[in-house]
């Protein structure tokens, strides 16, 4: 059994929010900073504790585990291989906000191809297809956005953020040879939620502990529930870093998301808190 070392924490770094353009007028398709939305998620304190952020954490690594799996086996059956990168929609059911096992996920998977060899051109696809779903008036991200969902995942359930995952990402040291079919293959994993968090998880695959860095505490109920880190202030800058250029991706699609599922602000919602039964009930699809 491998005990993961305690790692010390830093001093919270300001909440760093990232999105991109499509205006040519704006410098084309270069990520840039974003001026905080008006939905009411970045007003949300880095220090309040959240079981939800911990969760999400938790199937972030599980959809990059069973994507690993899910590719080996295609590789040992001769098939043709899966993209390294998975696009991840989560969802909370209704139900008290200390209740664990509520979070549900639709996700993107595609046939490896040059269209999707780049997870930061395969998000902002995904954000341009959102616009035209929403332009025709009615856009649901597990409908028109996801080819999998799960199936015990609710018309109740609250839109929560979005995840990326990628399987032997550049930035992360492989231990384990790329010919080698296993699902203990390394991953990263980036993620935006509904307030305010960032998350960026990686794992040299083998008995390497995986690496959790936030902006917000994962810390909940006064106790410690699993090993995690603040993440640095640049981590996820888009200039910075390739984590970063895709992170700007994923916000600039999770921003969309936001604002149309709750275009009166996360307090109207009843989500300004740590969510609870009330605010799944913004989940609903989006009618233009």
């Amino acid at each position: 059994m491998t005990v993961e070392p305690s790692i010390p924490r830093h001093e919270i770094p300001p909440a760093l929010w990232f999105t991109t353009t499509s205006n040519p007028d704006q410098g084309g398709d270069e990520p840039r900073a974003a001026e905080p939305a008006t939905t009411g998620q970045h007003d949300i304190d880095p220090l309040e504790p959240n079981r939800l952020r911990g969760e999400i954490v938790d199937r972030l690594r599980l959809v990059a585990r069973r994507h690993a799996r899910h590719q080996a086996d295609r590789r040992w059956r001769g098939e043709f291989p899966l993209a390294r990168h998975v696009v991840v929609f989560f969802y909370r059911e209704p139900g008290p906000s200390e209740v664990y096992g509520l979070v549900r996920v639709a996700t993107r998977l595609e046939k490896d191809g040059a269209e999707v060899a780049d997870p930061y051109g395969f998000v902002t696809q995904l954000h341009d297809l959102a616009h035209e779903y929403v332009g025709r008036g009615r856009f649901d991200p597990r409908t028109q956005l996801s080819n999998r969902v799960e199936p015990d995942l609710s018309s109740a359930a609250a839109y929560v953020g979005l995840g990326v995952t990628t399987l032997d990402p550049d930035d992360v040291e492989l231990h384990i040879p790329e010919d080698v079919y296993s699902d203990e293959r390394p991953f990263r994993g980036i993620a935006v939620l509904y307030d305010g968090t960032r998350l960026l998880v990686r794992w040299n695959g083998g008995l390497e502990p995986v690496r959790t860095q936030t902006t917000h505490t994962l810390d909940a109920g006064g106790a410690s529930t699993r090993i995690w880190e603040y993440l640095p202030r640049d981590a996820l800058h888009p200039a910075a870093t390739e984590a970063g250029r895709i992170a700007s991706a994923a916000a600039g699609l999770h921003e969309l998301i936001m604002h149309l599922y709750y275009p009166a602000g996360l307090d109207a919602a009843g989500m300004a808190a740590p969510l609870t039964v009330s605010g799944a009930q913004a989940s609903r699809a989006i009618v233009g």
